[in-house]
């Protein structure tokens, strides 16, 4: 085991980055660290786990990608005011980088405290609210079929918000999503209709290969060409959609004439849930995987909270840029070829505004606007909530306009209050320095 207190203070920055490179190059060679500084910057392209004390007491701990810098400061701040206004302060902040992840909690709270804490848990209680809400006032939204239809119009937001999920979480932004599945669903129906002998699994990778085509053009002019990401997919949005307009030149391809075998992707169900229900769960539970327990999701953290931290530890910020849009692209083509098979229709108008729902999924689903915080779960109940809005508001018969409004007011309430969090949490920080508070952490 390594232990480095304060290793990087009064260096400078060409020091500090080369200190980071080796810091980071011992740890994959499998040695613990436990890395002490007073910048909570710093560690955050560093730490697999923290642990936050405060007077000798731990006031929190958890992975990196659950517990961000504004929560650590403001756990710190909170035991700080705990404390007795006499008693000297003392304090130390330390974050732990280990290979074992560790639930979030505070040994000053109880079991309520600590299960607030899980951002998710909110979405599920709010989930549950709206859902009995409805069901109050129409019984027919419990019934088996009803249920099996909001299922089925969540996965395909689902899987798109992942991609986007990722692409925020790293502090970008994917606007050209539904326009990669439009092409993608025209171009794959296409071929199908031309090769009806081709087989499913070739589409399958037909449309995942024009997706990820299409990002990697994303990929270039954000991570090579250093356009600003809204800018970028912002044009990439309007050259995908006018250039599927311009190869369906008015078609519209129908599941006639398509083989029976592509539409039952949508039909087939395993142990009575449809096969797309599946799909979005494996997916939704293997990027939460991947992005709490691989160094890359880690990374992506680190890249969203701070750019400039996480380059100083040796991580590749073009690298990983490139990867969340070819990612997003991919799920992207992966959804056009299941979109056509859900609706049964594929012209090159189709998901207009499936960039507004997946973004809204995931920024109600918890994942910060500004990036390094939330996680991809809850990006996938942001999809379920909007799924169960949307036939709340059919069965109820209510102006589904009111629905936008909704949703509307839902993103700028997320928003303010992750603005208001990431303010409040860098008044902490500049406390911090003043001597007020003096965070410490630890990571190994």
């Amino acid at each position: 085991m390594l232990i480095l207190d304060e290793p990087t203070r009064g260096v400078d920055v060409g020091a500090k980055a080369e200190i980071h490179r080796i810091i980071s190059h011992l740890a994959t060679q499998g040695l613990a660290v436990i890395l002490i500084s007073d910048d909570a910057q710093e560690v955050i392209g560093m730490a697999d786990r923290i642990i936050v004390f405060r007077g000798g007491r731990i006031a929190g701990e958890s992975i990196r990608g659950s517990f961000d810098r504004e929560a650590m400061l403001l756990a710190a701040a909170h035991a700080e005011r705990e404390q007795d206004a006499s008693a000297p302060p003392r304090t130390t902040l330390k974050t732990s980088m280990a290979t074992t992840p560790a639930r979030s909690y505070s040994s000053s709270h109880g079991l309520i405290a600590r299960l607030m804490r899980i951002r998710e848990l909110g979405l599920v209680l709010a989930l549950l609210i709206i859902g009995l809400a409805v069901a109050a006032r129409e019984p027919r939204f419990l019934q088996g079929a009803n249920l099996e239809q909001v299922a089925l119009s969540a996965t395909l937001v689902c899987i798109v918000a992942l991609g986007e999920a990722a692409v925020i979480i790293a502090r970008q932004v994917d606007l050209s999503v539904g326009a990669i599945v439009a092409t993608s669903a025209f171009i794959s129906a296409e071929w199908l209709q031309h090769h009806p002998e081709g087989g499913i699994g070739l589409v399958l990778l037909l449309g995942c290969a024009v997706g990820g085509a299409l990002g990697i053009i994303n990929a270039l002019l954000v991570a090579v060409f250093r356009i600003p990401a809204i800018v970028a997919t912002l044009g990439t949005l309007a050259i995908y959609r006018g250039g599927a307009i311009v190869l369906a030149g008015g078609r519209q391809i129908s599941a006639t004439v398509l083989p029976d075998s592509y539409g039952d992707i949508a039909r087939v169900h395993l142990a009575g849930v449809p096969l797309l229900v599946w799909l979005a769960v494996v997916f939704t539970i293997g990027f939460g995987l991947a992005a709490r327990f691989t160094r890359t999701g880690r990374n992506l953290y680190a890249l969203g909270s701070n750019q400039e931290s996480a380059r100083f530890a040796g991580i590749s910020e073009r690298r990983h840029i490139a990867l969340v849009f070819i990612l997003s692209g991919l799920l992207c083509g992966l959804v056009g070829v299941l979109w056509g098979s859900r609706f049964g229709t594929v012209d090159a108008v189709i998901a207009p505004e499936l960039h507004l729902q997946a973004i809204s999924a995931v920024v109600v689903g918890g994942v910060s606007i500004f990036g390094g915080s939330g996680s991809v779960y809850g990006a996938a109940l942001g999809a379920v909530i909007f799924a169960v809005l949307q036939n709340g508001v059919q069965l109820l018969g209510i102006n589904r306009f009111w629905l936008q409004a909704v949703v509307g007011a839902a993103i700028l309430v997320t928003v303010i209050f992750y603005s208001h969090l990431a303010r409040r949490g860098e008044r902490v920080e500049r406390d911090s320095r003043r001597g007020r508070i003096s965070p410490r952490r630890a990571a190994s």
